[in-house]
């Protein structure tokens, strides 16, 4: 029984992490005007936590690892909102990448909103 509990926790994991990874390997220049689907999926995602909980009966590991990976993605939202660039000139972008720590050479028409999500902590604090 254990075996097939750590299987199903493993398998919801992978299921969330997938949902993202087609997310978040847009471009970020595609991405950004529909900034919504990533709150969309962040939402249901929490909402498939609550009721995992209901169904264990508690918050397994799992779940509260997913759960915090969802509250980081929730939180830089808000940020992320003020990445959208269509106002910013290349110097803009420059200093950008200089706070949040990417190369200069970082190239906006390039950038997968999956990098952007690594340097949540960077665009939350700056």
């Amino acid at each position: 029984v254990e075996i097939s509990e750590q299987e199903k926790m493993w398998s919801l994991y992978e299921g969330y992490k997938e949902e993202l990874k087609k997310l978040t390997q847009e471009d970020w220049v595609s991405f950004r005007g529909s900034l919504h689907t990533l709150e969309d999926l962040m939402i249901s995602w929490s909402e498939k936590m609550r009721n995992e909980i209901k169904a264990q009966g508690e918050a397994t590991p799992m779940i509260v690892k997913i759960q915090k990976e969802i509250e980081k993605t929730q939180e830089v939202i808000p940020y992320l909102k003020y990445v959208r660039g269509e106002h910013l000139s290349s110097n803009h972008w420059v200093e950008l990448y200089r706070l949040i720590g990417l190369p200069r050479t970082t190239d906006i028409a390039k950038m997968r909103v999956s990098e952007l999500l690594n340097m949540s902590d960077k665009i939350i604090a700056n």
